[in-house]
């Protein structure tokens, strides 16, 4: 392996440069040597360590000079100027055997490592999966590896692993990682009993986990840092590889796509719904699909996570989304685990979700569909706070979406909306904002009060002062309900 000359004047720096003359900063060195007293005859291709009373420049012959001189004599710098020289003189009183044993250690570290980063690289040939990327991995850095995704789900651990990590200690790393701006980056968990460097994997942009080392059987150095990120990036390539094959349509897929472009008999859709184990219990569907087209080739990624996740479920890639139909548990529609592993995969990907109401008539099967789609889009649309977007909280955009008359719409709206905004415009005020939170906190004051950012006290007197300007009660069932109505025709228009 080769050290270049501006490689090697940046490990110098340490000792005090004199002067440094560069006639050729493309000259590569193989080898470091000691100057023998009067030599005249050097080689182009080895970097010569000596004192300047060493060497006679009169007397050289050959192309290249590659030399670190400790100054010793006050030698004339004019004097080699003639000469094509890649030279380094330093300050006097600096040991000679120092500078040779560090220059040979740059020259083996830069070898040890081009030699184990061709080694890491020829994991991404090897055509085989990530458990033997990880294994590989681990036998050349000597030192316990593992590799895990955004959603906490390990997916590969070195043989070497003295106990496996446990959940727990899973999270705990997660969340450290996710907290630090660094990449790489030393953590220390008690689950593990070690340090560990930490590296994301990345693909297109997107954080796909994370592939770790733990500091077991040797200490971690810089060249395994290199390693590290290097390994991250064949690791990713994996992936991305196995997304490219995983385009053949299995008969679920094929399933859904006929019910998406509507090529179906409705007295076929039971028969066909028999076929899969999920429509025999109540069951949900989940829809996530990336706003940058860009990132369209992680839809495989993101199905095989919500697999791990939402185990027993169905899943299709269909276009650029991502379909889920699985069943809820009996009060809710995501264990406490579930949700976790669902709201970090989305969280970290920069996506959000849509979620159909539950149901057992597989009749009804298109109907849930066009549900979680339309959930994931009023969701984006209104740039929701949470990463769950439920039907139920959109089914009224779903409604009026199908009016397509506006003055229709307008008419609906309550009066005094109208008569609010006006008095707004007029006295620079923001009552518009005040009500429409209370309503959609079902008039619920603390809650409100909250979501404002306000005392109490001041959402009550707000609250009072629009009663007293609209002449209404606000807790009447109808009223609240159209006002309701109201603002939702409001976001939409």
């Amino acid at each position: 392996m080769k050290l270049d000359i501006l490689e090697i004047i940046n490990e110098v720096k340490k000792f005090g440069v004199m002067y440094q003359l560069c006639a050729d900063t493309r000259i590569n060195v193989d080898f470091i040597a000691h100057i023998q007293k009067n030599q005249n005859v050097f080689e182009d291709d080895v970097l010569y360590v000596g004192k300047t009373s060493d060497i006679y420049f009169r007397q050289i012959t050959g192309k290249h000079v590659n030399a670190i001189l400790v100054n010793d004599n006050n030698i004339n710098v004019e004097d080699i100027l003639q000469y094509r020289c890649n030279l380094i003189i330093l300050t006097i009183r600096k040991d000679i055997t120092e500078i040779y044993t560090t220059l040979k250690m740059l020259l083996s570290t830069k070898s040890d490592f081009s030699e184990k980063s061709n080694q890491v690289l020829r994991l991404a040939l090897a055509g085989k999966d990530l458990q033997y990327i990880t294994d590989s991995f681990s036998d050349i850095i000597a030192n316990p590896v593992f590799i895990v995704d955004v959603s906490s789900n390990i997916l590969a651990c070195s043989s070497n692993f003295e106990a496996f990590p446990t959940e727990k200690s899973i999270l705990e790393i997660v969340s450290e990682f996710l907290q630090n701006n660094e990449d790489p980056v030393f953590i220390t968990n008690e689950g593990f009993g070690c340090r560990q460097l930490i590296c994301g994997i990345h693909l297109d942009g997107n954080n796909l986990g994370f592939i770790s080392i733990l500091e077991k059987e040797r200490n971690i150095t810089s060249l395994d840092q290199n390693l590290l990120e290097l390994a991250a990036k064949v690791v990713a390539a994996e992936i991305a590889k196995n997304f490219c094959f995983s385009n053949v349509r299995s008969e679920f897929e094929r399933f859904l796509d006929d019910i998406l472009e509507e090529r179906y008999f409705s007295s076929s859709l039971l028969e066909r719904c028999a076929h899969f184990d999920v429509f025999s219990r109540k069951c949900c569907i989940l829809t996530v699909a990336p706003k940058d087209a860009g990132a369209n080739n992680l839809v495989h990624f993101y199905r095989n996570m919500l697999e791990k996740i939402l185990p027993g479920s169905n899943s299709a890639v269909c276009g650029n989304r991502v379909v889920v139909i699985f069943n809820p548990t009996s009060d809710k529609a995501f264990s406490d685990a579930q949700l976790h592993g669902i709201t970090e995969l989305l969280k970290q990907n920069g996506l959000i979700c849509g979620l159909s109401d539950p149901f057992r008539d597989c009749s009804k099967l298109p109907l849930h569909l066009e549900q979680s789609e339309k959930a994931l889009e009023f969701g984006r649309n209104e740039g929701a706070d949470q990463f769950v977007c439920h039907y139920s909280e959109y089914y009224l955009h779903h409604l009026l979406e199908a009016v397509d008359d506006l003055n229709l719409l307008a008419s609906i709206c309550h009066p005094s909306f109208e008569e609010l905004k006006t008095y707004d415009e007029e006295n620079k005020t923001n009552y518009i904002n005040t009500l429409e939170v209370y309503i959609r906190c079902y008039n619920n004051a603390p809650q409100a009060a909250k979501a404002l950012g306000i005392h109490r006290n001041t959402l009550d007197y707000r609250i009072k002062k629009i009663r007293d300007l609209l002449n209404l009660d606000l807790n009447e069932r109808n009223n609240s309900l159209r006002l309701y109505i109201t603002f939702k025709i409001q976001n939409m228009l």
